[in-house]
């Protein structure tokens, strides 16, 4: 996974090596351009895999490229038989010294926000673009539907069961996502092992099918003797699901396992919800639960449990949350911000993909609420040779601007807005290479701390921008110098 990159990020590579450039100071940022639509925030996640690439490159290329031998010819027919023998063992015995700043995984954000920014030589800077936006493209995405589905259910559980449907290899990376998002907990094991993700499931309609007409109870009997490990969830809709619910309280009673909960993944799921809820109830089952499944995403929450008062403890989510419904494929971006110290920008025709100029940091102003916590005012993107003088200022003593786009999205307006009373600067360090090919870390990257901080994030986030249906748009500001200088550049 070391050249985890596109062609072009080597053909350049190789083209600032011969012209003796490669070891100019660079700066670039990622950034989101667009909320997708219906959407207000996203949630910023998939730092931590990155990281985990960046501590493994020169290990992963110089294996790679020395298992490929002297000279390109293994390479001939790869299509890279264009990238010559210098430029390769130039590769295989260099170190990414770059320094990474960025949100931490978990954190809330809005369109054209900074959210990593990578400084070092050039070449190092362009050689791990495809790889930032891969696994933070993929998990953001994810971690944002998750975070919307999640919200829906209410506090009820939501079980991520998407290995199947996910685009990435194993369903890792969505899993990850998934988790960062809220849920409870995931059927894939892989990723319950490899992040320390709870781990759930049930069993297939095939296991019932396989006992045969009539062999449901024999099924549930089974399974409740060999796989319940002292209580057991058993899919009751393989064929007529009231009768299902009957034969797993009495598959309980058989074999003494208690039964935890019944899942139901198909059919009118609030009609059925209520009658299998008589059902238990009557039977003595009261404490038993009742999970569904089936193309849920968010709206489909909300309408079971607000509109129908279905009575449904849990969800199970596959398909809308690992393939980011109405959210993929996120449009992250990866752009140069300055060369040696002297900020650059991309211009064009288009006033939505013109760029900001030079290094930029992220300042997040809140107002203090009477309970004791805060709410979030708003965003500005500030010059980070700016942020020394801002810092631990208390009112932030600058005009600040935001840049409020029509529906169009390509004309624009500005006016000022109030500064909230405290400032927090999220944009931090947190990793950054010694020179010695090890890396210090600047924080935790567990799957546990990241869905952490998006529960407080969202605490903070005013409910109308987080509601499912127009939810209020949220617009960061630029600093009047850097918006100035962006228009006339």
């Amino acid at each position: 996974m070391g050249l985890n990159c596109d062609l072009y990020h080597l053909s350049m590579c190789q083209s600032l090596l011969r012209e003796g450039t490669h070891e100019r100071h660079t700066v670039y940022e990622m950034f989101v351009r667009k909320v997708p639509l219906g959407y207000s925030y996203m949630v910023f996640a998939g730092l931590g895999t990155f990281l985990e690439w960046v501590d493994s490159w020169e290990e992963n290329v110089a294996r790679f490229l020395s298992e490929c031998g002297s000279g390109v010819s293994p390479l001939a027919n790869s299509g890279l038989s264009a990238l010559d023998s210098d430029f390769l063992d130039f590769l295989s015995h260099s170190t990414l010294d770059i320094t990474i700043n960025a949100l931490r995984e978990g954190e809330i954000f809005f369109p054209n926000t900074p959210l990593v920014q990578i400084s070092g030589p050039h070449w190092a800077c362009v050689v791990v673009e495809a790889a930032l936006l891969n696994f933070v493209n993929t998990q953001t995405a994810v971690a944002t539907i998750a975070s919307r589905i999640v919200g829906s259910a209410d506090g009820r559980p939501v079980v991520e069961f998407g290995l199947r449907r996910s685009m990435d290899v194993g369903g890792m990376l969505s899993s990850r996502g998934a988790s960062i998002g809220g849920v409870t907990g995931t059927s894939n094991v892989c990723a319950s092992l490899r992040y320390n993700l709870p781990v759930m499931g049930t069993h297939a309609h095939s296991f019932v099918m396989s006992y045969g007409d009539g062999g449901e109870l024999d099924a549930f009997c089974s399974y409740m003797r060999h796989c319940g490990l002292g209580s057991a969830t058993l899919l009751i809709d393989t064929y007529e699901t009231i009768e299902g619910a009957k034969n797993a309280m009495l598959a309980s009673k058989l074999t003494g396992v208690p039964l935890a909960s019944v899942r139901i993944d198909s059919g009118d799921l609030a009609y059925l919800s209520m009658e299998v809820r008589k059902v238990l109830d009557l039977g003595g089952f009261s404490s038993t639960k009742i999970i569904v499944s089936g193309d849920l995403d968010e709206f489909v929450i909300h309408s079971l449990l607000g509109e129908q008062s279905a009575p449904i403890d849990a969800f199970g989510v596959g398909t809308s949350l690992v393939v980011g419904k109405g959210l993929a494929p996120l449009g992250g971006v990866y752009k140069l911000r300055s060369i040696d110290g002297v900020g650059v920008q991309k211009i064009s025709s288009d006033p939505f993909k013109t760029t900001l100029p030079g290094a930029t940091v992220l300042l997040r102003m809140f107002r203090p609420d009477s309970d004791g916590g805060s709410r979030l005012m708003g965003d500005v993107i500030l010059p980070m040779d700016m942020l020394d003088g801002v810092v631990g200022s208390g009112n932030v003593g600058l005009r600040l601007l935001r840049d409020v786009r029509s529906v169009d999205e390509y004309t624009s307006r500005v006016r000022t807005f109030p500064v909230g009373t405290c400032c927090s600067v999220l944009y931090e360090p947190c990793r950054r290479h010694v020179g010695t090919g090890c890396y210090s870390s600047g924080g935790d990257y567990s799957v546990e701390s990241a869905r952490s901080l998006l529960q407080k994030s969202l605490q903070s986030l005013d409910i109308s921008y987080r509601r499912l249906v127009n939810p209020h748009r949220y617009v960061v500001g630029i600093e009047e110098s850097l918006y100035r200088l962006k228009k006339t550049q």
